[in-house]
């Protein structure tokens, strides 16, 4: 194995992360309250978004842009991509407070928290996750520091990550898994493949276009912007195996443990691997490592 795949400096990334995610925090807080928007919505936003989770689809998208900034031979610079790295993180919260609604997973706690259906109501759960998404879109689009024609590209890749091909689609195929699970068809007898398909759209689209909107906004090489979607897809089966062991599901209910776990270290191995002849991708590569050691 190659020395990147090896090595792991647990230190230096959650460092890095720590840094990244107050950049994503702090635009997060002042794009909330600069919003005129009834204050019990603005209270209930910022009580999805503070605390966070990992931040992990922001972080990736900032990780992105310092590598891609690097490679093309550019001054490293975070303020631009905020906008998008924002976005990212909204549509995300967006998903989760739909998901716990009583009509999906019907969930009464996220995080350590009430879910925002059993604290506001589920009503005004539903025009929180609208008005998220809606946020989301509004300040991508309002990029101006890139070529107007790479800002509306972005846009685009966002909206079809989200959408029916990714995150919309695979939400909507999970709901006839679960519909499954509780009639005749338990869900360890469901196709590899179709598992496999509706949990990279969940999971995988958001996490490709964390990787892929700042080396296009940046006119980058085919080369480069391949090398980071190809990680992005493999860490989206990656971060999804670590899932589905952790909560025994998905893949875990299907290939057992040690079969899981053995999948999960192939995934481990092509997302690292994705990454070979891009300069100063070692943050990825630790990025890779910590989700394939995670215990949470």
């Amino acid at each position: 194995m190659s020395e990147i795949l090896l090595s792991y400096n647990e230190k230096e990334l959650l460092a890095d992360w720590k840094e990244k995610v107050k950049l994503v925090d702090d635009y997060l807080r002042e794009l909330v309250d600069s919003l005129r928007a009834p204050a019990e919505l603005k209270e209930a936003i910022k009580y999805v978004l503070f605390p966070g989770g990992k931040r992990i689809r922001p972080y990736l998208l900032l990780l992105s842009a310092q590598i891609s900034q690097v490679n093309l031979g550019f001054p490293v610079r975070f303020k631009p991509f905020l906008p998008f790295a924002a976005a990212i993180e909204l549509i995300h919260n967006y998903s989760l407070v739909h998901d716990d609604l009583p009509a999906m997973d019907n969930d009464d706690y996220r995080r350590g928290k009430l879910t925002p259906h059993k604290v506001y109501g589920e009503g005004k759960a539903i025009l929180l996750g609208d008005e998220m998404l809606t946020l989301a879109f509004r300040i991508a689009s309002k990029v101006k520091d890139f070529p107007p024609d790479r800002v509306l590209r972005a846009v685009e890749i966002l909206a079809r990550k989200s959408g029916e091909e990714y995150l919309i689609g695979g939400q909507w195929e999970d709901i006839d898994l679960e519909l499954s699970k509780k009639g005749t068809e338990k869900k360890e007898n469901i196709p590899l493949d179709t598992l496999k398909r509706v949990e990279t759209a969940k999971t995988a689209g958001l996490i490709i276009a964390s990787l892929q909107i700042p080396p296009l906004l940046l006119g980058a090489t085919f080369k480069l912007v391949y090398r980071l979607t190809a990680y992005g897809y493999w860490l989206g089966q990656l971060f999804q195996i670590t899932d589905d062991i952790l909560d025994k599901d998905g893949y875990y209910l299907i290939l057992g443990e040690e079969g899981s776990r053995k999948l999960a270290k192939l995934f481990l191995e092509k997302t690292v691997r994705a990454l070979s002849d891009l300069r100063s991708s070692q943050l990825l590569a630790s990025l890779a490592h910590f989700v394939y050691n995670r215990d949470h």
